[in-house]
């Protein structure tokens, strides 16, 4: 089994990002968050959140992991990881530098958000770049031909 936090923390060394660890408390908080404001108010996080999220903008990219530098470029952005995986999660002081990170990690599904829980943007184990709220009306935008 992998440790997607040593993942994390070794590609951050490695390539001289300075990325924060979230505490647990934050980390719940901002998943209920998003559980609340994207996902029809879930009591606890399922196991395929996209599959509860009811206002999304989908496309297929294969490395979707990487659109958080086009989306946060220079925005702090926080890095979640699905649950039954890795119950950690990070802050970044950019989302460019979220894919310096993560460009030298084995694969695995990621979810962004900011601090404010503005946006979802997801890319899961099916290539699949999924957005809600600010990142879905930016997919829209940016997208409109692969939606």
């Amino acid at each position: 089994m992998w440790n997607l936090r040593e993942e994390i923390l070794s590609s951050s060394f490695n390539n001289q990002v300075d990325v924060t660890e979230l505490d647990t408390t934050a980390v719940e908080s901002l998943r209920g968050q998003i559980l609340a404001k994207f996902a029809s108010g879930l009591s606890s996080w399922p196991v395929w959140i996209w599959e509860h999220l009811p206002d999304t903008a989908i496309l297929v990219f294969d490395e979707g992991w990487g659109i958080i530098a086009e989306f946060a470029s220079d925005s702090p952005t926080v890095l979640l990881l699905n649950p039954r995986d890795e119950s950690a999660g990070f802050m970044f002081p950019s989302g460019q530098s979220a894919k310096i990170v993560l460009a030298d990690c084995i694969g695995f599904e990621v979810y962004f958000t900011d601090t404010e829980v503005t946006y979802l943007l997801i890319h899961n184990h099916h290539d699949r770049v999924i957005g809600c709220g600010q990142a879905k009306v930016w997919m829209e935008q940016c997208f409109p031909e692969f939606l």
